[in-house]
């Protein structure tokens, strides 16, 4: 009996010692698992990063095309802006030059008429000096009339008087 409870002792010492084996494979399968499942959590987690870093790297080449075209933009508003302003220069030196000329054009015509205001202010003097000189005669020529038609009267007057008396 020794030799078969040596050899159910051997086999349940290599028995347990497989089972201790396994167990031992277990605990590592396991642990290798619980890295994998962690690593796989981390790819996982890798992979939305990955995703989200292409998302990012895409919005960011729509954003540098926006940028270009709003830069596009500013130059043609600018170009067209500085184009503006030299035509409105332009036409506001058209403008001042033809307004130079017509003051000018007025400054010549108000001497004109100031010179001719002054020659008929001198011509109506004259003749205004003429024609009190006119006067001054025509009064003294009718003053000696005057005295004659009012000696007359006195002379009638007394005449009158004689008469009726």
């Amino acid at each position: 009996m020794s030799s078969s409870s040596d050899r159910w002792r051997s086999s349940h010492r290599r028995h347990l010692h497989l089972l201790l084996r396994r167990r031992r494979l277990c605990r590592r399968l396991l642990r290798v698992c619980l890295f994998v499942h962690v690593d796989l959590q981390r790819l996982a987690g890798f992979e939305q990063l990955d995703a989200r870093i292409k998302e990012l790297t895409s919005s960011q080449g729509q954003l540098l095309d926006k940028i270009q075209k709003l830069k596009l933009e500013v130059q043609n508003w600018r170009s067209n802006l500085e184009t503006q302003v030299k035509t409105s220069q332009n036409e506001l030196l058209e403008l001042k030059k033809g307004l130079n000329s017509e003051v000018e054009l007025l400054k010549s015509e108000m001497k004109e008429i100031k010179s001719a205001i002054q020659e008929e202010r001198t011509s109506l003097q004259t003749q205004f000096v003429d024609t009190e000189k006119s006067n001054e005669d025509t009064n003294q020529a009718q003053h000696p009339q005057e005295q004659v038609q009012e000696i007359d009267a006195g002379v009638y007057t007394e005449e009158q008087a004689e008469m009726e008396a």
